[in-house]
């Protein structure tokens, strides 16, 4: 009878003997046993260690294909499962300051909070980590049903990745780790395990690389398929584009791996020792995600340094890993390396559970299958079968991993293309192109000869090819509209944002209702209004038009009386919007003309005279939310509600009036689209302003209509919590700053508004008007756009285009984040020369 060999794993004054072969049915790695009966006989050590009998025969090929094989399903398994919350990390990691902060706002702030965060936030626990997760799927909500589609995005191309680069993990670790705990002395045995985890993740950080560098520019949605992805990013950076952030990538992953693996293989161990028996499936999983959380707590300050370096593109904003690293902790504060860590300790925790729950009982299904290996005679021709059938496993392996390369490919290449994927290929391809993040490429924007592609548009004091080069003399432009502020939402939503019209699309005049009017469209904005609460949509007419400044116009015009000795007066309280005036004078109408200031009209007597009166709430410039001055029977009323949305202003109680005008600029901030809606109460004026539309611009775009209609959608989804609740969080930031920097001046005021409870957020809620109104408050500035002119470089609008003392000047707050950064700074320049130099930023 053959006497059995035994392998010797110490731990503490434990001793531990084990077979190294096991029979079908058993459990791999079966312990016995046995107490050291004292410290002379074998000495105590922390780690465990194992120290391999010199007989036991090592099959390096077979190790290799239980590995692979082990790995690739593991790793398959478990990305698989858990790639929501991988795109939801990635999504919080990659962004700047304004997300992340805004993320965690809107969880806490903007949505019914779940019994169980309520519960558990009184202290940090796990149940606080679930919530926290739970919190972050419910921003991804669209209707009320999670978007699953866009929380996988990428997910075939990365599996085509993970599977190969698992495979190669496992299957360079297990021999690795097998050989080195034969070399090295048995107390070394954790040793051993880090150095083969670190040499098994180098191994496989050459296909894991593109692989992450792919998925997470497919989860921030700067692509749509893997395909594409790796065809731009090649076109766009070479081959080195791939391995973006490889650096880094081996900074976090290799002392990762070997750190996670070595903390599972003893734990593993030591639980074996305590226990006296073979652990359970669902022990090994316990134990592989305690040993993940441990890991990916202690290396999520450099994952957050991957991701950045990664996801960066060609703007080349960050130079290096300890650049980066740097620059997030200046930026953002040193709290941002930490950014995603409950959801990447619950991602790795659950992880490590299924992966080392897979792996295990995969190596425990091979060993089952393999034969015991026979001793004596037979041994070497038994060692030459196994050689060759573990060869056929490998390369049936590696065939299945290309096999699936190809049909991810395939699906998604250009062995399948339609004039859709080449659309979206060309716009992906200008959407890449960074311009340093101080510009835009757009798809029509001018294309020079000799390129390809179109030019960098920089923004406001920027230049160069690539917008890098901040031109320090330029102006502060605080003049403008353009809602730039909320460009960092659409970028990204730009999956679900994106339209794609076909070239044959809406050719006609008019829908198949022989109407101008998309009646999907009206539905949405009905929608709209009713989910945001600002206006009365019931029993009402809406008309559209290009942008709100054609509805005024129309509005004017249907309210006036036709073939009157006496035309309509058409007056607005002071300050207001400019335009009423240079609009209603533009046609010279008998029927109307501009009266200027409400004012002087509130004691008039001829109720012969006809008053239109425009009343503009939240108020252009001071964000006030005004109200009808003038009241009778020959009083009629425009309501521009414009800003009347959450990032604005409070939205105290939905608006009633006659005849309510609002535009997509200021709801969204495409400007460019030139698309506004007017609800009206009364028929005949419904009909007056649609003659008006209809004869003027024969209504509206079809394409402007199309493109309203998916950004309403994405307005829609989550009930709107998305984007008012990034709105709002960014307009107020804005007004903070700026209202504590003008707070330290005795020679500049804002004007004051008062927070009003919002019926949308239901609470009272913080101040975020889109325009600061400043006055100069010496007796000598009496134009004070010229002194921010002369002292600071700062052009605004002027009080007199207002109506208004042009002691007063307004501030533009709704630019890009340049504008307004430059423009803060000028600002802060000014007052802290009226009294010396001091950091009003603290």
């Amino acid at each position: 009878m053959d006497v059995p060999t035994f392998q010797k794993i110490s731990l503490g004054k434990f001793l531990v003997l084990y077979q190294p072969y096991r029979k079908v049915g058993t459990r791999a790695d079966a312990l016995e046993y046995k107490r050291c009966s004292s410290p002379m006989e074998h000495p105590c050590r922390f780690f465990a260690s194992v120290n391999a009998a010199e007989n036991k025969p090592f099959c390096l090929l077979h190790a290799v294909y239980e590995g692979m094989i082990a790995g690739g399903a593991a790793g398959v398994i478990a990305e698989a499962v858990l790639y929501p919350i991988d795109t939801i990390k990635t999504r919080l990691q990659a962004s700047g300051p304004i997300l992340s902060h805004f993320s965690l706002f809107f969880a806490l702030h903007c949505i019914p909070i779940p019994k169980c965060y309520r519960l558990a936030s009184r202290r940090r626990t796990f149940q606080t980590a679930a919530c926290e997760l739970r919190l972050y799927m419910i921003v991804a909500r669209g209707g009320g049903k999670i978007i699953l589609k866009g929380l996988y995005s990428g997910l075939a191309g990365n599996l085509a990745g993970v599977l190969p680069a698992s495979a190669i993990f496992v299957g360079v670790y297990e021999p690795t780790k097998q050989k080195l705990l034969k070399s090295l002395p048995e107390n070394l045995s954790a040793l051993a395990q880090l150095t083969a985890g670190a040499i098994g993740g180098a191994a496989s950080s050459l296909v894991r690389v593109p692989t992450e560098v792919v998925k997470q520019r497919m989860q921030t949605g700067q692509f749509a398929s893997a395909p594409d992805a790796i065809r731009l990013i090649v076109s766009k950076e070479g081959v080195k584009g791939l391995y973006a952030g490889y650096g880094s990538f081996l900074l976090r992953d290799l002392p990762f791996d070997a750190i996670q693996f070595c903390i599972y293989e003893q734990m593993l161990m030591g639980y074996k020792l305590v226990a006296k028996r073979d652990l359970k499936d669902a022990e090994i999983a316990i134990v592989g995600a305690f040993a993940g959380a441990i890991t990916g707590a202690m290396t999520t300050p450099l994952d957050v340094v991957k991701t950045r370096l990664m996801v960066q593109g060609s703007a080349n904003q960050y130079k290096g890993i300890f650049d980066c690293a740097r620059t997030i902790a200046k930026e953002e504060g040193t709290r941002a390396l930490l950014k995603g860590v409950g959801p990447r300790v619950l991602w790795i925790g659950v992880g490590g559970a299924i992966f080392f729950g897979v792996l295990e009982k995969t190596k425990q299904i091979l060993a089952q299958r393999c034969p015991e290996p026979k001793m004596g005679v037979s041994e070497k021709k038994e060692s030459d079968m196994v050689k060759t059938q573990s060869l056929k496993y490998v390369l049936c392996l590696l065939c299945s991993v290309i096999l699936n390369i190809i049909f991810v490919f395939k699906e998604g290449g250009e062995w399948n293309l339609s004039w859709s994927q080449i659309a979206a290929r060309e716009a992906e391809a200008v959407a890449a192109i960074s311009c340093s993040g101080h510009g835009r490429a757009y798809l029509d924007g001018l294309v020079l000869d000799g390129n390809k592609e179109p030019v960098c548009e920089c923004n406001t004091c920027y230049g160069g090819p690539d917008c890098s080069q901040f031109l320090p003399d330029c102006a502060a432009d605080a003049n403008g509209g353009d809602p730039l502020f909320l460009e960092p939402f659409w970028m990204q939503h730009a999956a679900s944002s994106a339209l794609l019209v076909a070239g044959w699309h809406r050719m006609s005049y008019k829908y198949s209702d022989n109407s101008f009017i998309s009646e999907e469209l009206e539905k949405h904005i009905r929608k709209v209004h009713s989910t945001v609460g600002n206006a009365c949509t019931d029993k009402r007419y809406i008309v559209f038009g290009a942008g709100s400044t054609q509805l005024l116009n129309a509005a004017v015009h249907a309210l006036s009386p036709d073939n009157s000795s006496s035309p309509a007066r058409v007056v607005a309280s002071i300050p207001f919007y400019p335009v009423y005036e240079l609009q209603t004078d533009i046609f010279r109408s008998v029927n109307f003309n501009f009266q200027g200031d409400t004012s002087l009209w509130k004691n008039n007597s001829d109720t012969g005279t006809e008053i239109i009166e425009f009343v503009t709430s939240p108020n252009n410039p001071d964000g006030q939310l005004n109200k009808a001055v003038l009241h009778g029977p020959n009083v009629k009323t425009i309501h521009d509600h414009a800003y009347y949305w959450p990032h604005f202003t409070a939205i105290p109680a939905p608006a009633d009036g006659d005849v309510m005008i609002f535009t997509l600029s200021k709801l969204t901030g495409h400007a460019g689209s030139r698309f506004g809606w007017a609800i009206i109460k009364d028929e005949t004026i419904y009909q007056r302003m649609s003659t008006y539309l209809t004869l003027n611009t024969m209504g509206v775009s079809r394409d402007s209509q199309l493109r309203t209609l998916k950004l309403l959608k994405v307005v829609l989804a989550g009930k709107g919590r998305e984007i008012f609740g990034f709105g709002h969080e960014t307009m107020k930031k804005r007004w903070e700053k700026l209202n504590k920097v003008i707070s330290m001046s005795k020679r500049f005021s804002l004007q004051e508004i008062v927070p009003k409870y919002c019926t949308y957020f239901q609470k009272i809620r913080g101040v975020s008007p889109a325009y600061g109104w400043l006055k100069c408050e010496k007796e000598e500035d009496k134009h004070c756009s010229a002194v921010l002119q002369a002292a600071a470089n700062i052009t605004g609008r002027q009080g007199s285009l207002f109506y208004a003392e042009d002691r007063y000047v307004r501030l533009s707050l709704i630019k890009s984040k340049d504008d307004f950064d430059l423009l803060l700074h000028k600002l802060h320049e000014v007052v802290a020369g009226e009294e010396g130099p001091k950091n009003i930023f603290n």
